[in-house]
């Protein structure tokens, strides 16, 4: 559908991303309470991982709700490891382009979409940006998702 848009009304379309909105939501809770009671069944107990993020005021509290042990992961581990916000300006957006890449990688689709992006080259980013190291994370990113799903 979303490959040849120009064959359907708006009104099909508008259905369309209601509907794959509604199915990312209910696979996501679903995979997450999958986990959750898994996990109980062998003794553990894990975070809460999905609070109910479509019913959000904001985007920013959106994205406080949704994979929540994922995002503070990054967080606690990542981010903040890396030196958080409490470093120079160049090396704080370096951290969030860090971050925020490798948290878009955890979805394997994505990562073509990343390629395309990083091909924009210098017309819209900064002339000393080294897209080669960011090609290079992108493609190794790839790789260890796609290891890690063996």
């Amino acid at each position: 559908m979303y490959n040849n848009p120009q064959h359907h009304s708006g009104l099909t379309l508008l259905w369309a991303t209601i509907f794959f909105a509604f199915q990312i939501y209910c696979d996501f809770s679903a995979y997450s309470d999958i986990a959750i009671g898994t996990a109980k069944v062998m003794g553990f107990k894990l975070m809460t991982n999905f609070n109910r993020p479509y019913f959000s005021r904001n985007i920013s509290e959106f994205w406080k709700r949704w994979h929540i042990s994922l995002s503070t992961w990054f967080r606690d581990y990542l981010y903040i490891s890396l030196g958080g916000n409490r470093v120079t300006i160049p090396r704080w957006y370096f951290n969030l382009i860090i971050v925020f890449v490798l948290r878009i990688c955890d979805s394997a689709p994505i990562v073509p979409f990343l390629n395309k992006i990083l091909h924009v080259k210098k017309k819209f980013l900064a002339p000393h940006f080294n897209f080669a190291f960011m090609k290079s994370l992108v493609l190794t990113s790839h790789l260890q998702v796609a290891v890690d799903r063996l």
